[in-house]
């Protein structure tokens, strides 16, 4: 008798932007920590649907992995990444960038390292397709089945002038207990 192994299709590639290909999900196996009870969604050709992001995003509270240190690229912009777990285990992970004068920044969290749940940046202007409106500063998105992260509302809790204050207010919203965020500063940082 052989023993012969089951031909697997290859998984689907989802996208985070319609036309975009970032990323192949598959649907994590029983008993691993999972963001819904249908884990099969995550291979349904969304990144992730509205109801999955929102239970990841308020997952309380959740441990941050790695220090928390802005790492210097070319001409001075300032990125991080910071690795979270939720209560259950998921993996998360926040990245942020800054510009050289720091009059620009924003912060990502994600899962499976690409799939924006929640997204935050200060520029004005983002236009949210769905809605048809302008942001004129600070603005959240969120996750959307259809739309990506596009999808924005403009917010007024996240500080527009110290990017230190912004990560902070950040990671609260998204979980992480406030007396555990320690932002590392280096020599010039505003």
């Amino acid at each position: 008798m052989t023993d012969l192994a089951p031909m697997l299709e290859p998984p689907v590639p989802l996208r985070v932007w319609r036309s975009v290909v970032v990323d192949t999900i598959l649907a994590p196996p029983a008993g691993l920590c999972t963001p819904s009870q249908n884990p099969g969604s995550l291979t349904s050709g969304a990144p992730i649907d509205k109801e999955e992001a929102d239970y990841l995003a308020a997952a309380q509270p959740k441990r941050v992995l790695t220090s928390i240190t802005w790492g210097i690229r070319t001409g001075g912009f300032r990125d991080l990444l910071v690795e979270l777990e939720c209560p259950d285990g998921t993996p998360l992970r926040v990245r942020g960038w800054r510009n050289p004068t720091g009059t620009g920044f924003g912060f990502s969290l994600l899962y499976k390292g690409t799939v924006v749940i929640r997204r935050w940046d200060k520029r004005p202007g983002h236009l949210d397709p769905v809605q048809k409106t302008r942001s004129k500063g600070g603005h959240k998105h969120f996750a959307d089945p259809e739309y990506g992260d596009s999808r924005a509302y403009g917010t007024t809790d996240v500080s527009l002038t110290d990017a230190n204050q912004a990560l902070t207010d950040f990671l609260v919203e998204v979980g992480v207990e406030r007396g555990t965020i320690r932002i590392q500063k280096e020599i010039g940082d505003y």
